[in-house]
């Protein structure tokens, strides 16, 4: 199941180093799916109509990989952010 790939590539990235969080980042926005859909038509001899389809379900993924790690980093910050925090005023 791929949602469920999905789900353990962000809870892998949630639990990794900032080095290898900036790798997968890296990888996942550098992802061109023009590039690959044209190479997957090619070998297996796809035609226009299908290969729109695989465009259309690899960008998804590709968003929900984007939107999966943006939330993990919204909710690192979140976490990381002191509570309750007051200042008085000195005399």
């Amino acid at each position: 199941d791929e949602d469920d790939s999905i789900g353990q590539l962000i809870k892998f990235y949630s639990k990794s180093s900032l080095e290898i969080r900036k790798v997968i980042e890296n990888v996942v926005e550098g992802i061109d799916i023009e590039k690959e859909v044209e190479q997957l038509c090619k070998i297996f001899k796809i035609g226009d109509i299908s290969s729109l389809w695989i465009k259309a379900v690899i960008d998804y993924r590709k968003i929900t990989v984007l939107k999966g790690i943006e939330n993990v980093n919204i909710k690192d910050e979140v976490a990381h952010k002191p509570n309750n925090i007051t200042f008085s005023k000195r005399k």
